[in-house]
């Protein structure tokens, strides 16, 4: 069986990229997705699952969104700080 042809690759139904058969890697599709079920590639698929099963919305899952949101919120300003006393510190030389 010969390799199929970029064109006749099936595209998702939910985001209609191109889906490349199971037992091909990626560097011989580039730009493609790997099947998944229902129709769909396999990150829409993922995200259909969790939708069904109801995951990502768990009171932990969601805390630890907030937490990681403080933590790089904190990061930023630190950072913003530091660039600060680099502009006074140059400006006092």
């Amino acid at each position: 069986m010969s390799k199929p042809a970029y064109e006749d690759l099936p595209k998702c139904t939910e985001c209609e990229r191109p889906m490349r058969p199971r037992k091909y890697k990626s560097k011989e599709y580039p730009k493609t997705m790997a099947m998944g079920n229902y129709g769909m590639c396999n990150p829409c698929t993922k995200t259909k699952r969790e939708a069904e099963n109801g995951r990502g919305n768990d009171p932990q899952t969601l805390r630890n969104k907030q937490n990681l949101e403080v933590f790089l919120n904190r990061i930023s300003a630190d950072r913003r700080r530091m660039e600060q006393r680099r502009k006074v510190h140059m400006v006092i030389r």
